[in-house]
C-alpha cells in the first residue's frame, strides 16, 4: 500500500495552502480532491463566475433548507474542483474585523487573537496598489488588487452611501472595518488568482516529479482508517476503483464546513445517536461534529436604472462583444473585473458600536436563484448581517460518504438575525435614496415599495434569501472542555491521533467578512501548526 507522510483530504482555499506548504517543507503529500483540475477556461476569467458557480462538472450540488416555516430547498453551490470554492467565487478579498479573532481567542484557542493570525494572512498577500503596510502583506503569492474597470454606478453608490452618513473607509481590510469602499479582489491581470493558482500549482511544478507531492483528482474520500486511536489512512473512490493510501504522519481534512464533518461521521467520529442511525461503528463520540453550522444569509434588491450602461447591456449583443476586444487587448473592462464593486458596512440601527451588515453593490441585476442576468438594467446589493446568531446543522444521510449531506443552517431563527436584516435593507434603501445615486434610479424592483413595513421586509427576507456560500463552524476549534468542540487550538480532532481538520469547519464563529480569506489563514497557519513552527 502507498504510504505517504501526510494526506490532506480537499484541494480547496485552505488544502491548496497546507499542501503546498508540506511539500515546500521536505515532507511526501498526497492530495485528494474529488473534483478535477482548474482547467476549465472561465474558472480563470474574472467575469466566468456566472458561467462556473452552478457548472455541475466544478460544484457540488448542495441543497439547503431555508428559514422555519418556508419549506424551501435552495442550492448551495461549493466548489469540486481544484481550488474549491476559490475557484468559483466572486474573488472578494475581505478578512473581517479584528474582534472577530479575538473572540475565537476568547474561548479558549489560544495563539488565535487578531495579533497572532494577521501575519498569516499576510504571508498569502501581495498587495498591488494602495493600502496600510502594518496590516497588508506585500510579497506573498496571491495578488490583491483593486478592481481596474470603474463602474459610473460603483462611484455614485460609493458618493450616496458617503451621503448618507458612512464613513469613507479607504480600505475595510484594517482591524475595524467601518463604512465604504472599492471590493478588493483576488485577480490580477484579468485572471481569478485561486490558492491553487497561487501556491498548490507551484508546488506540483517544484515537487511533481520527485513523487514527494501527489495530487490526485476525482478522488472522492469514502472514510478515514484508523487503527485504534489514531487515524492511519484513507480510503477513497478514484477512475479505477476504489483506493487505500497511508499516512506515516497525518491525516489532514481541508474538505470545508459541509463536506468535513460528514466525512468525519462516515468515519466513526460524531454523535454516537447519529453513528447508530446510520449504522457506523463508533470510533470516537464527538457530539459537536455537524453542530454550530452558521452562513450569511443575504437578501438581493435591485433597482432600475436609466442613464447608464449596466452589466446587463454589457453581457450580450453588440457591448459584449465590445468587451470580449477589450479583454483580449488586456483593457479594462467587464470580463476581466468582478461584478461585485462595493462593499460597505453598516450598522443595522445607529446605537451600535460597531457596523453589524454587510452590503456588496454590483451595477447590474441579476436574478434571484441562479444569478443570471436579467435583461432589463439594473443595479442591485446583497444585504447580510455580519455576526448571526442562528445555528444549524450538517450530517451525513448515510453511511455511504457519496451521498450529499443533509444541510440545515436554521437561518433567521434568532431574533437578533431577523432585526438585523430588516434594519440594513432600511439602510440600503436610504443610500439609494441618497445623490448622486439616486439620479440613476428609476424604483426599487425588488422587493418593491410594497413591502413598506418591518412584517412585509422580513417575509421578503424569509421567501427569497440565499446562502452566502460562508458555510463555516460545523466542526468548532474549542477546548476539551467545551463539550461541542471538536478540534483543539492545533486543530487537531479531541481524542483521536494523527488526524486535523483544516477549513472553515473549525471556526467557532463566523468573521464577518467574505469566509475565503478567513479559510486561507487557516491554511497558512494549520500548516504551522503541523510543522511546529510560529510566523515569521
Amino acid at each position: 500500500m502507498e504510504a505517504f507522510d501526510f494526506i490532506v483530504i480537499g484541494g480547496g482555499s485552505s488544502g491548496s495552502i497546507v499542501t503546498a506548504r508540506l511539500a515546500d517543507a521536505g515532507c511526501s503529500v498526497c492530495l485528494l480532491e474529488a473534483g478535477p483540475m482548474d482547467s476549465k477556461f472561465w474558472i480563470h476569467v474574472p467575469a466566468g463566475v456566472a458561467k462556473v458557480h452552478g457548472d455541475p462538472s466544478v460544484t457540488w450540488g448542495y441543497e439547503v433548507a431555508g428559514p422555519a416555516g418556508t419549506g424551501r430547498m435552495t442550492p448551495a453551490r461549493h466548489g469540486r474542483v481544484i481550488g474549491g470554492s476559490g475557484s468559483v467565487n466572486g474573488m472578494i478579498l475581505n478578512r473581517g474585523a479584528a474582534a472577530d479573532y479575538d473572540g475565537w481567542a476568547s474561548q479558549g484557542n489560544a495563539g488565535w487573537s487578531y495579533a497572532e493570525v494577521l501575519p498569516y494572512f499576510m504571508r498569502t498577500e501581495r498587495r498591488i496598489g494602495a493600502g496600510d503596510d502594518r496590516y497588508r502583506g506585500r510579497s506573498g503569492p496571491m495578488p490583491v488588487t483593486d478592481s481596474d474597470w470603474r463602474h459610473p454606478l460603483a462611484d455614485a453608490f460609493h458618493y450616496a452611501a458617503v451621503n448618507s452618513g458612512l464613513p469613507d473607509d479607504p480600505d475595510l481590510n484594517g482591524p475595524a472595518p467601518d463604512g465604504v469602499c472599492r471590493v478588493q479582489h483576488n485577480l490580477h491581470r484579468g485572471r481569478r488568482m485561486s490558492s491553487a493558482r497561487a501556491l498548490l500549482h507551484p508546488a506540483m511544478q517544484r515537487h511533481g516529479k520527485n513523487g514527494t507531492l501527489d495530487v490526485r483528482t476525482g478522488a472522492q474520500v469514502l472514510r478515514i482508517l484508523f487503527e485504534g486511536m489514531r487515524a492511519v489512512g484513507v480510503r477513497y473512490a478514484g477512475p479505477g476503483g476504489e483506493v487505500e493510501v497511508r499516512a506515516r504522519r497525518e491525516v489532514i481534512l481541508c474538505a470545508g464546513a459541509l463536506a468535513s464533518p460528514k466525512i468525519l461521521q462516515v468515519s466513526g467520529i460524531g454523535s454516537a445517536a447519529l453513528l447508530q442511525a446510520l449504522d457506523v461503528p463508533v470510533v470516537n463520540a464527538l457530539e459537536g461534529v455537524g453542530r454550530n453550522l452558521q452562513d450569511h444569509y443575504h437578501v438581493r434588491m435591485s433597482y432600475g436604472i436609466r442613464n447608464a450602461v449596466t452589466i446587463n447591456s454589457l453581457a450580450s449583443g453588440p457591448r459584449f462583444a465590445v468587451e470580449v476586444l477589450k479583454w483580449l487587448a488586456g483593457r479594462p473592462g467587464l470580463i476581466r473585473s468582478s461584478p461585485l464593486q462595493m462593499l460597505a458596512t453598516v450598522r443595522s440601527r445607529p446605537d451600535l458600536p460597531a457596523p453589524d451588515v454587510t452590503l456588496i453593490f454590483s451595477p447590474g441585476s441579476f436574478t434571484a436563484v441562479s444569478g443570471r442576468v436579467t435583461t432589463t438594467p439594473g443595479a442591485s446589493c446583497i444585504v447580510w448581517q455580519m455576526r448571526p446568531s442562528s445555528r444549524g446543522t450538517v450530517r451525513a444521510k448515510s453511511k455511504d460518504a457519496r451521498d450529499l449531506p443533509v444541510i440545515d443552517p436554521d437561518y433567521l431563527s434568532a431574533e437578533e438575525d431577523r432585526r438585523a436584516l430588516v434594519g440594513g435593507m432600511r439602510v440600503l434603501r436610504r443610500i439609494f435614496a441618497a445623490p448622486p445615486l439616486s439620479d440613476y434610479v428609476t424604483g426599487e424592483n425588488v422587493p418593491g415599495v410594497a413591502s413598506a413595513d418591518d412584517a412585509a421586509l422580513l417575509e421578503f427576507a424569509r421567501t427569497t434569501g440565499l446562502t452566502s456560500f460562508h458555510f463555516a463552524g460545523s466542526n468548532r476549534m474549542g477546548p476539551r472542555s467545551d463539550a461541542l468542540a471538536v478540534v483543539d487550538a492545533d486543530l487537531r480532532v479531541h481524542g483521536i491521533d494523527g488526524l486535523r481538520v483544516c477549513d472553515a469547519s473549525i471556526m467557532p464563529t463566523i468573521p464577518s467578512g467574505n469566509t475565503n480569506a478567513a479559510s486561507m489563514m487557516i491554511g497558512e497557519k494549520g500548516a504551522d501548526l503541523i510543522l511546529c513552527r510560529t510566523a515569521a
